[in-house]
């Protein structure tokens, strides 16, 4: 079974434009403390012209699933409103990086440095399995944003594929997602693919390279269905963003 997965950032959002210029309103959080931002005026014409590009690609999706977090959602009901029928299924397991003490109102009133300084750091070390260490406040380490993703995220992902069971084995999936969350996956489809074209984050000035708002990823996964195991990944286009210029 193939399954092509198209991945796409949320539109910007209050709490990010509160990280880039340190400036912002009050960020909203649910109750467990998960920063949970509306988009921003910008964020919801960025949503529209996103989905008026998978639309023009003739993207057509077998199904559907979005973050729980309102920013992820609303962008996902701008993609799905091209096709009617639709539904958008929202997965607690596509969720932003919990990230504890470092998304609260306190860091908010810090313009989100210690963020930023954790980030650098995190990035700087390859080798993710060593990132360990538990985010206090209740958030999540690297590690458990690697094992969400591996073991909720990719192993529902595949049994859904199963369920739609297309007669020729491909089935095409939307997931709107978070900037963290989805760099981390990247690396891990890095880690199984066996060609690494476009696996690279590397900017070209020795940082990072994320994806910004509703820029879009291609995936084709090569799943064993009867093992449900991913076998090997390709990608086809990362953290692509022309709709925006």
């Amino acid at each position: 079974m193939k399954i092509h997965l198209v991945v796409v950032r949320h539109g910007e959002a209050d709490h990010n434009v509160a990280i880039e210029t340190g400036q912002g309103p009050n960020i909203r959080y649910t109750e467990d403390g998960t920063m949970d931002s509306p988009l921003t005026s910008k964020g919801r014409e960025q949503v529209q012209l996103v989905g008026a590009r998978l639309a023009r690609d003739g993207d057509k999706f077998d199904l559907a699933v979005s973050s729980d977090l309102v920013r992820a959602v609303d962008t996902g009901l701008a993609i799905t409103g091209h096709q009617p029928g639709l539904e958008l299924l929202q997965w607690r397991s596509v969720r932003e990086r919990r990230l504890g003490v470092f998304e609260s109102q306190e860091a908010a009133q810090l313009k989100f440095k210690p963020l930023i300084g954790l980030m650098d750091v995190e990035n700087f070390i390859t080798e993710r399995d060593l990132l360990n260490w538990k985010l206090p406040g209740g958030g999540e380490s690297i590690v458990d944003l690697r094992d969400r993703l591996k073991n909720q995220f990719f192993l529902k992902l595949i049994s859904e594929a199963k369920r739609i069971n297309l007669e020729n084995g491909e089935v095409t999936i939307l997931m709107v997602s978070h900037g963290l969350t989805i760099s981390e996956q990247h690396r891990i489809f890095g880690d199984i693919a066996k060609d690494k074209d476009n696996f690279n984050m590397d900017d070209g000035d020795g940082k990072i390279k994320y994806s910004d708002n509703t820029a879009v990823t291609r995936y084709m996964i090569e799943v064993e269905d009867e093992a449900e195991k991913i076998l090997d990944v390709q990608c086809s286009l990362y953290a692509c963003n022309q709709h925006l210029k």
